[in-house]
């Protein structure tokens, strides 16, 4: 993430966010083309990646330490590939993340952990997330 402070509390960010990869190994019956794709579409969870902008709000307390929400945009892109068949399922869209996470500051180096959740069309992903940041 880049992100600019405008006060102690309020930041704007811009970052980039990759869910990772997954692999599907399945038996496919003698089914049509549509039918497996629309099932690829809801069963398969979504891993997206794509640009983030997001508004950081901090409190800090006792010097060091400090709390903070993310509340943000993420534009993702998803796809679902099944080797051996035609059948190619993707996905994208614009929908809102939040993150809640504190860290801790030694000079201008900061290092936080935070709780991210996304929301991906009708499905969700959640997970830690581990940040560096350093400010000058």
């Amino acid at each position: 993430k880049l992100g600019y402070s405008y006060n102690p509390h309020v930041a704007v960010m811009v970052g980039y966010v990759d869910m990772g990869e997954a692999n599907l190994e399945i038996d496919i019956l003698d089914e049509e083309e549509s039918v497996i794709t629309s099932a690829l579409g809801e069963a398969f969870p979504h891993l997206g990646a794509g640009p983030t902008v997001n508004a950081r709000f901090t409190r800090g307390f006792a010097q060091r330490y400090s709390v903070y929400a993310d509340l943000g945009m993420l534009y993702w892109n998803s796809s679902v590939r099944v080797t051996g068949f035609s059948a190619d399922v993707e996905d994208d869209g614009i929908d809102p993340w939040v993150t809640l996470g504190a860290q801790v500051a030694i000079e201008q180096l900061s290092i936080g952990a935070g709780y991210q959740y996304f929301k991906l069309s009708s499905k969700s992903a959640a997970g830690l997330g581990l940040s560096l940041s350093y400010s000058f």
